[in-house]
């Protein structure tokens, strides 16, 4: 996630965070990029984003590039 809120925008992170089942702070740490984060995890944010993994990891790809 690396600091990016650009799937998020349209999502809360609340709500981001209770459809994958893990607390709100967490989440803002993942999003931060203070927390290192597990596949299992990653693949759980995604769904709740209605994303897959390789939309939400070019996504974030992209966003590292700039």
């Amino acid at each position: 996630m690396y600091g990016n809120s650009y799937k998020l925008e349209s999502f809360s992170v609340k709500k981001v965070a209770h459809e994958a089942g893990i607390d709100v702070e967490n989440l803002r740490k993942y999003i931060k990029g203070t927390q290192e984060m597990k596949i299992g995890m990653l693949f759980r944010i995604s769904k709740s984003l209605n994303l897959t993994m390789s939309e939400l990891l070019k996504d974030i790809e992209q966003d590292i590039k700039k």
